[in-house]
């Protein structure tokens, strides 16, 4: 990968998150969206007045039911009024911690530094000249080193893209889930979106997390010092001592399976959740027998 290449993408990313900041706010304060989510939770409040209202005409219900079924109505009326500002405050507290990480063990909260520092270091890598008639094992290590590399450049994209594309995702279609917490047959598909929007946040600092690791795996096997890329430097490789050429290969294949297994662990960590409704329902009949 070209430096004008590495420059291109940088910018394309940057300019991804700028319009899909901008498509997000378009879709959630589209007036015609914004009055098809407050239909639905007017419509399910209503259903619950009109049922509660049932009750309390036939059978009689107790106070703490009604001011269950109120509380639990206006708790989600506040979600959804101020939904932009609490999953914007719960990635900027994402981003804040992974930045944080990545400032301290590396001495900058560049996104970009794992995969530009990567591209260098295997720009400065140099051997023997290589030709077709150079022994088959040398053609092999070569060809597998650098294609090992290029594939780790493009996993440390991935893993810095990868959670900001799931958040602009989830919070495009969280917004009409919310109102899915008042119906309890629907409730778990609130459940499932934020679960999935949890994941995202998380995946963004594991896979960070990752990144940071193979950035030092590296730094330790060339003695660089951290936070600084391998302006000006040169490794040279023998290929008549292989060790050295296949200990690099075991670093880049383990920096590779790291970020291609950051999923599973957010899913280890994500999927022992519970329901939120369906806790939101119990903390409101907490909240409304309480003495």
């Amino acid at each position: 990968m070209t430096d004008q290449s590495y420059d291109s993408i940088t910018h394309y990313l940057d300019r991804f998150w700028q319009q899909a900041a901008t498509a997000i706010q378009q879709v959630i304060h589209d007036s015609e969206l914004q009055n098809y989510a407050f239909m639905l939770w007017a419509s399910f409040s209503f259903i619950m007045l009109a049922h509660l209202l049932f009750q309390y005409v036939v059978n009689g219900t107790s106070l703490g039911n009604i001011i269950q079924t109120v509380l639990l109505i206006a708790t989600v009326r506040i979600l959804m009024n101020h939904y932009d500002d609490l999953t914007s405050a719960l990635w900027d507290t994402s981003e804040g911690i992974s930045s944080g990480i990545q400032r301290v063990t590396l001495g900058t909260s560049d996104l970009w530094f794992a995969s530009g520092f990567i591209q260098d270091v295997m720009g400065a890598i140099s051997s023997e000249p290589i030709s077709w008639t150079s022994p088959v094992k040398i053609i092999l290590a070569t060809f597998f080193l650098y294609t090992s590399s290029c594939f780790l450049t493009i996993m440390a994209f991935v893993a810095a893209t990868w959670s900001l594309w799931g958040y602009v995702m989830a919070k495009m279609i969280g917004f009409f889930m919310v109102p899915l917490i008042l119906f309890e047959r629907l409730s778990w598909l609130f459940d499932g979106w934020l679960r999935l929007f949890i994941g995202f946040l998380l995946y963004g600092i594991l896979a960070r997390i990752n990144v940071i690791l193979c950035v030092i795996s590296i730094q330790a096997f060339f003695d660089l010092p951290s936070g600084q890329l391998p302006t000006g430097q040169s490794f040279f490789f023998s290929m008549e001592h292989m060790s050295d050429l296949i200990g690099l290969f075991c670093i880049m294949m383990l920096s590779i399976f790291a970020l291609i297994s950051s999923g599973k662990f957010v899913g280890i960590i994500a999927g022992g959740g519970s329901g939120f409704g369906q806790n939101m329902r119990e903390i409101m009949h907490s909240i409304s027998h309480m003495k």
